[in-house]
């Protein structure tokens, strides 16, 4: 079985597509089990947290529906889902495979590693990963916690992968990365800056202008406010040539949870 969350939900088995599980309740059901991978969950907990305005044996009844229609819709449920009187758990063997999972251990393993350029690449693998927001027509009160931590996590990511290749002198790389970053995060100033620096260093001054002024038009259109001294800063150095060329702006250090 392999199923992907980000960007959208859809599960295979044996390779062939399954389209039955189509309900956004039943996708982010599932999804909750898969990502509390081998924890065992206490039922009443699961009730309430989807059915939290039902009395108590309304929830549980509804778990048991849900449940008996996920079994239904996707037999393939039963070989992962281990389900006792009071817990749900799911097992996570080799033939099962969450594109989530595969994303978080990616970044694991360039965190533990030291060599760059193996790091960069491990990196790179994640950015392709991340298709998009986690179950975006799910809109659950744990999936949107869930879902802005993977999305933060995300911005780091494409941050640190900048970064690097920055260091490393590929500017060109550098830049698509820091344009995906402003396309996810197209209300910060910060990476704006970004790619203004980037551009610089490339020696492509045009390039940097015109970044600055899409950000004035951004920030005027959305915020009604001009740049910040930062922003302000960067640009008449643009202008005039008399201050330094940086390489990057510093990357914030962010601390991203585990998956619990």
């Amino acid at each position: 079985m392999h199923v992907a969350l980000l960007g959208g939900f859809s599960l295979t088995v044996n390779e062939q597509p399954q389209t039955t599980i189509n309900q956004p309740q039943q996708q982010s059901l599932l999804a909750y089990l898969m990502l509390q991978t081998y924890i065992p969950q206490l039922r009443r907990q699961i009730a309430f947290l989807f059915w939290p305005d039902s009395s108590e044996s309304r929830a549980y009844a509804n778990l048991r529906r849900a449940l008996h229609k996920l079994r239904n819709d996707c037999p393939a449920v039963n070989h992962f889902l281990v389900s006792t009187a009071t817990t749900l758990a799911w097992q996570r063997p080799a033939e099962f495979a969450l594109d989530v999972a595969t994303y978080e251990a990616l970044l694991q393993q360039a965190t533990a590693t030291t060599e760059r350029v193996h790091r960069c690449r491990l990196l790179r693998q994640a950015v392709a990963m991340y298709c998009g927001e986690l179950l975006p027509g799910c809109y659950d009160d744990w999936l949107l916690a869930e879902r802005e931590r993977l999305n933060q996590q995300q911005l780091h990511l494409l941050h640190q992968l900048t970064d690097l290749l920055a260091a490393e002198g590929d500017f060109a790389a550098a830049i698509h990365y820091a344009t995906e970053l402003r396309s996810s995060d197209p209300f910060s100033e910060q990476s704006y800056r970004l790619l203004m620096t980037l551009h610089e260093a490339s020696g492509d001054r045009a390039a940097a202008l015109r970044i600055y002024h899409d950000c004035v038009a951004m920030l005027q259109r959305e915020l009604d406010v001009e740049p910040g001294p930062e922003t302000q800063a960067i640009y008449q150095r643009l202008r005039d040539r008399r201050a330094p060329v940086r390489t990057v702006e510093p990357v914030p250090v962010r601390t991203v949870e585990p998956v619990p």
